[in-house]
């Protein structure tokens, strides 16, 4: 196997634990928006005092997992 072949194989490696590194990143995000959007219907409706920040903090997060769509 020539030097080019070994690059490409380690390049397509590398590019391979990227993207899973960046899935399972992904996935965790989204796991911190359910949990924020759950708390804040637990303050809205159980304790009557909702958050001032969910709402914000998700939209946020939101297009931050959109930019990677592009």
């Amino acid at each position: 196997m020539s030097t080019i072949g070994k690059a490409g194989i380690l390049f397509r490696d590398g590019m391979q634990k990227f993207y899973t590194w960046l899935a399972e990143a992904a996935g965790w995000v989204v796991v911190v928006m359910m949990l924020t959007v759950s708390y804040d219907v637990i303050m809205r409706y159980v304790f009557g005092a909702p958050t001032k920040w969910s709402l914000e903090f998700n939209e946020y997060l939101l297009c931050h997992h959109a930019s990677f769509l592009k």
